[in-house]
């Protein structure tokens, strides 16, 4: 994306003018690069709304800009939008590796404590006061199974994740920084 500064002009077709120099020729080639303009830049509907010294973006899929326009910002743009969104990438990829830590550790912990001689005999003393309770109770065997069978669940999204946040880091990578 490239970028000229709105400089006032009364119309869109005067801007598209401006940038593009009369590239094109007939009134039908400056309706479509104003169409192209206010595509890119739905504010430009309004001129009268939009500031003069505005940022204008002009697609690079448009034609050349005219050589008396200077072409600003767009390496600034590129490597600050780059850097802002590999420090947000970053972040996320740390949150969700301490949220995923977290959740194997509780779940660990919890495993723990549903294993201990005061957790198993008070699951058997349940058992023998409420017999009708019996198939309704976990065994600790059980809870062991779907413990470990929810842990294999979290490290395969686990390893989803790694392999998403891989690919992202690549694009990420092949972002044009200039």
């Amino acid at each position: 994306m490239r970028f000229v500064i709105f400089k006032g002009e009364k119309s869109v077709g005067d801007l598209a003018t401006r940038i593009f120099h009369n590239q094109g020729s007939g009134t039908q080639a400056a309706a479509n690069l104003a169409d192209v303009l206010v595509k890119t830049n739905p504010q430009l509907a309004d001129l009268s709304k939009v500031p003069l010294g505005s940022l204008i973006a002009v697609p690079d899929n448009a034609p050349a800009i005219s050589p008396d326009e200077q072409v600003i910002v767009s390496g600034v743009a590129r490597t600050l939008a780059a850097q802002t969104v590999q420090s947000a990438f970053d972040a996320l990829q740390q949150r969700l590796t301490a949220i995923e830590g977290s959740a194997a550790n509780r779940l660990t912990s919890a495993l723990d404590r549903t294993q201990t001689p005061d957790f198993l005999t008070a699951l058997k003393n349940l058992s023998d006061q409420r017999p009708e309770l019996v198939g309704h109770l976990p065994t600790a065997d059980s809870i062991a199974q779907d413990t470990a069978d929810v842990m294999k669940d979290l490290q395969a999204a686990q390893a989803l994740r790694k392999q998403s946040l891989a690919q992202l880091q690549a694009a990420l990578a092949s972002f044009p920084r200039k």
